[in-house]
């Protein structure tokens, strides 16, 4: 269904040879329909609220949140006069795709703006060391906006 769970980072204790008085694990919680996040969050309360070291709480905090980009009927619409306008600028092989990541653009679709998202430079392997830009992609990317946004 497009829920993915990582316990990215795990930290605690004050020492190596010393039982640990606190320990914390941040979470990357994504997913596709936003009627999903109920579901998983019970999940996760429900881990949380179980002991499993006799004497030991945990706590769940919830420090930032995004949200998923829902394609809205306005979106489609605004990403065909984005297609457009990559045809105009040469782009002939533009086509959307779903990433399963999450953004900014995410807070706009959920209200309601029609959003489109990812339409900079093309690059790769995102978040990594081996994350890469194509520099001869952002000049016609460029102008691919522009004319999006002059057909607007």
């Amino acid at each position: 269904k497009g829920i993915t769970l990582n316990v990215g980072l795990i930290s605690g204790g004050q020492s190596v040879n010393t039982t640990a008085p606190y320990a914390e694990g941040q979470i990357d919680m994504r997913y596709v329909d936003p009627k999903d996040r109920a579901t998983v969050m019970a999940e996760i309360e429900r881990i949380i609220a179980t002991p499993y070291v006799p004497g030991t709480s945990a706590t769940l905090t919830i420090k930032g949140e995004f949200v998923p980009v829902v394609q809205s009927e306005s979106s489609k619409a605004l990403f065909e006069t984005y297609q457009a306008a990559a045809r105009q600028a040469g782009l002939t092989t533009l086509q959307g795709e779903f990433s399963g990541g999450c953004a900014d653009s995410g807070f706009t679709a959920a209200v309601g703006t029609p959003t489109i998202c990812g339409v900079g430079p093309v690059g790769g392997l995102a978040h990594s060391p081996e994350e890469y830009l194509e520099l001869d992609s952002i000049v016609p990317r460029a102008q691919t906006l522009a004319l999006a946004i002059l057909r607007g």
